[in-house]
């Protein structure tokens, strides 16, 4: 099951854990490869909004050859769900 992203073409799951999911993809308005990780439940609870929160405050500063680079944290927030989301910009070889 993928999700549905307004700007984005969700393409392919890479991971589907107990709490997150992990897409790759591409946005739209300029067909940058992303991968998208986003939290399962519809209506997360608050810890789980937190914790990927700070997994990305963790992870944006890092400067390291290998880690990839957290492009933005956003919320998607609609009448009937709510979810945080990662997303990567990727090099064209994605």
């Amino acid at each position: 099951m993928t999700a549905t992203l307004s700007g984005y073409q969700l393409q392919e799951i890479l991971h589907y854990g107990s709490k997150t999911v992990i897409y790759r993809g591409r946005r739209e308005t300029d067909n940058t490869s992303v991968i998208v990780k986003t939290l399962l439940d519809e209506h997360p609870a608050l810890e789980e909004i937190a914790r990927l929160r700070h997994e990305y405050q963790i992870i944006e500063p890092l400067q390291i050859s290998g880690i990839v680079k957290p492009y933005e944290l956003k919320s998607y927030q609609s009448l009937y769900d709510r979810c945080l989301l990662r997303l990567y910009a990727l090099g064209s070889n994605c």
